[in-house]
């Protein structure tokens, strides 16, 4: 029905500009009802229908529409009951199969996965969903970003503020988002990245709240952590996020290796990203 009603618009105002296309489909998604997940299909066939080759920037914009009505309807399923142990489990024995093909199944075929955290299940984006789908219909920069970003949710990067990659892992995603900033300077995605940027160069300076730089006993910094600096600070001179660890380490080296109220006050008065007292992303 909506998409013989766009039909009907275009027929009778075909497209003058670009804020009438992205307009159409801004009121197209309205008028779709996010309680239906099967209407996430309907949205992206709207899509198609709105986009241009090459792409735009308002491809890019309705692709932002898209996604927020996306995490709409994600959010109606977490927060309805509508995953439930009783439709979950097909079998009683969860371990051997703990989740229901029927349902897996139907939230796969439009880009929602099944994940559980401290025994809770959760719908949420499948990774490399929005990527596969859309990113040949995006401008270059937001096809990076959602590749990068579908490639790094493919490992969890956390779970209860413990980091569960490596501190190395963090100084290559943290890099690759300076370097994305650098090559994209003036894309309005990029404060998107300029977030995961800052996140990880936070944890690279404090580590989380249960996977800190330092020793919860002795406030002493982990050797470790000192040795990557080092490494960092000589194989990368050239990078801005290294010439701040570089200055970071000479405090660190100040005040005796030992993550004090004066290293604190250094992160603060710098305004520095710290990752402590912070809930960290998970994927």
């Amino acid at each position: 029905m909506i998409i013989l009603f766009l039909s009907f618009l275009l027929s009778f105002n075909p497209i003058q500009n670009d804020t009438s296309r992205f307009d159409l489909y801004e009121t197209a998604l309205a008028n779709l009802d996010n309680s239906k997940i099967e209407n996430l299909e309907t949205a992206i066939v709207l899509f198609d229908s709105l986009s241009v080759d090459p792409p735009d920037l308002v491809n890019d914009k309705m692709f932002e529409a898209f996604q927020d009505y996306y995490y709409k309807t994600i959010r109606y399923i977490n927060s309805n009951n509508i995953i439930d142990e009783s439709i979950i489990y097909e079998y009683d024995d969860m371990y051997n199969n703990p989740y229901s093909d029927s349902l897996t199944t139907i939230f796969n075929k439009y880009g929602i996965d099944i994940f559980s955290t401290e025994g809770s299940f959760y719908a949420d984006q499948m990774v490399g969903y929005l990527s596969k789908t859309f990113s040949d219909k995006l401008t270059d920069a937001y096809a990076e970003y959602l590749k990068r970003r579908a490639n790094e949710m493919r490992r969890a990067f956390s779970e209860d503020a413990i980091l569960l990659v490596s501190f190395s892992t963090v100084a290559n995603r943290m890099f690759f988002w300076e370097a994305f900033l650098e090559k994209y300077p003036d894309s309005h995605i990029s404060s998107s990245a300029r977030f995961y940027y800052e996140h990880y160069l936070g944890t690279l300076l404090t580590g989380t709240d249960n996977s800190r730089i330092y020793d919860w006993e002795t406030d002493k910094i982990r050797d470790d952590i000192v040795d990557l600096y080092e490494k960092m600070i000589s194989q990368y001179p050239g990078h801005n996020s290294v010439q701040i660890l570089s200055s970071y380490l000479e405090v660190i080296r100040q005040n005796e290796f030992i993550f004090n109220e004066n290293v604190r006050e250094y992160i603060k008065t710098n305004n520095l990203p710290s990752m402590l007292a912070v809930q960290p992303i998970s994927r």
